[in-house]
């Protein structure tokens, strides 16, 4: 998850908001209102920016922000900065963000479990195209209340009269946006990948690979062929948060709320291997019991909620770098003994100096954001010395099981103090983790209340 502020006041481009109307100013000197009333100011409600996703040739970001429900697309300015290209609210809070190959599309899925397609830039002369009214194809009762004389054709009178009124026109979007597909809850991650005819033909073939909060992981064509489902991936008990192609996208490896990871060939609905998670997980957390709040006591056994899923390659082996949530640490997945048939695949671990957050991989370093408000191994404590959020470097160790931790800032990079005492550290902590509201209660189906703080 990737959490950090965003002010919406800074930027000047023209903003597209899902109900097709452009902000506008409160004040006009072309018109005069016919009474003067008292206006409040106007407070800035700050956007949290919940995933980002880079282009392939690494020139624009995509983020979606929370608050105001945002696709956001920033140009990477030869100086380093981000420039804010576009702003595009959609209907429900996007819940992830992908780009296609060729970065040409923005792939998004929401809350309300639906997935779209957008391009990168949108077009200046786009036209929405028009909406057609149910009531406009819909005819309308001949007899009226004065024809009709028993009860209860009344009644059905009224009901008819009553739904027509209720049908108004849908409104689109103000932006090209295609409806690709659709989840009965809310969607957590999305994939897209291309694989190559193993035949030797030469023509690829896409798909858009989706999971759920339901336990589901849907195999579907690509954009143009969304609609057609090749598979599913069953298998999870719990939530599914998160999926990492591996082996040049012939596989998948996903995780959530269970206690294993899970391997997949996806193409074929298959389960390869499941991978326990919940004893290296626990072995972490007692190797790093946190000594800066004197309150920081762990629960003997925490639910999983895996955070994030990262391929990475180190001395030639394809590996899968795992976070979860509230964990003071990282976890490595050697994927070499997962194909060999009398090999058992284990998770090695390092400690970390706070919760991770996030991670960037890159061919010659791993860049991870650790929390430096809460405890170790906490989502509630707050720490007796509050260091703020912090990057960390890790470095290979050894046979790259293990990483060696090396502080992200320098002498010339100054690390920006935080007083506790402004910490408010309800919504911290209501920003940071919210991967374990994804969990159902005991007998609850389908969607509920309990991720109204996600909506």
């Amino acid at each position: 998850m990737n959490i950090s502020r965003f002010n919406p006041s800074n930027s000047d481009i023209p903003e597209h908001t899902g109900n097709g109307i452009q902000p506008t100013t409160a004040d006009s000197d072309d018109e005069r209102p016919g009474k003067r009333q008292k206006l409040s100011a106007k407070t800035e409600t700050p956007s949290y920016v919940l995933s980002v996703t880079i282009s392939n040739d690494r020139n624009h970001i995509v983020a979606i922000t929370a608050e105001d429900k945002a696709v956001r697309v920033f140009e990477v300015e030869k100086t380093g900065e981000l420039k804010e290209l576009s702003k595009r609210c959609m209907f429900k809070r996007p819940s992830t963000v992908e780009l296609s190959d060729d970065d040409s599309t923005i792939f998004v899925g929401d809350k309300f479990g639906d997935a779209y397609s957008l391009p990168l830039l949108p077009a200046a002369d786009f036209i929405p195209k028009a909406q057609v009214s149910r009531t406009e194809t819909q005819s309308k009762p001949a007899a009226s209340l004065t024809t009709v004389h028993t009860a209860a054709n009344r009644k059905i009178l009224e009901a008819q009269m009553k739904a027509i009124d209720a049908a108004k026109p849908k409104e689109g979007l103000p932006f090209e946006a295609k409806l690709l597909l659709g989840h009965v809850s809310l969607m957590t991650d999305l994939k897209f990948v291309t694989l190559e005819n193993e035949s030797g033909g030469g023509k690829r073939r896409s798909y858009l690979v989706t999971a759920d909060r339901d336990e589901h992981i849907r195999v579907s064509r690509g954009p143009s062929q969304a609609h057609i489902i090749e598979n599913f991936c069953l298998g999870h008990t719990e939530f599914v948060s998160k999926l990492c192609f591996i082996g040049k996208g012939r596989y998948l490896v996903s995780g959530g709320g269970d206690d294993e990871l899970f391997v997949w060939d996806w193409l074929q609905s298959k389960l390869l291997r499941k991978v326990d998670l919940r004893g290296p997980v626990e072995a972490c957390r007692g190797a790093g019991e946190d000594s800066s709040s004197a309150n920081a006591s762990v629960p003997d056994r925490v639910p999983i909620c895996v955070t994030g899923l990262w391929r990475y390659v180190v001395s030639g082996s394809e590996c899968v770098l795992i976070a979860c949530e509230g964990v003071a640490g990282i976890f490595l997945l050697n994927l070499e003994p997962i194909f060999n048939a009398g090999a058992s695949p284990q998770i090695s671990w390092t400690t970390l100096p706070g919760n991770l957050l996030d991670t960037v991989v890159s061919e010659s370093s791993i860049v991870v954001s650790v929390d430096g408000i809460h405890a170790k191994n906490s989502c509630s404590v707050v720490r007796e010395s509050v260091e703020g959020q912090q990057l960390c470097v890790l470095k290979p160790h050894g046979d790259g099981a293990t990483f060696d931790v090396d502080d992200f800032f320098t002498d010339s990079n100054e690390r920006r103090e935080t007083n506790r005492d402004q910490i408010d550290k309800t919504k911290v902590a209501e920003r940071l983790y919210t991967t374990g509201l994804l969990r159902k209660r005991r007998g609850q189906e389908g969607e509920s209340g309990d991720v109204e703080e996600m909506e």
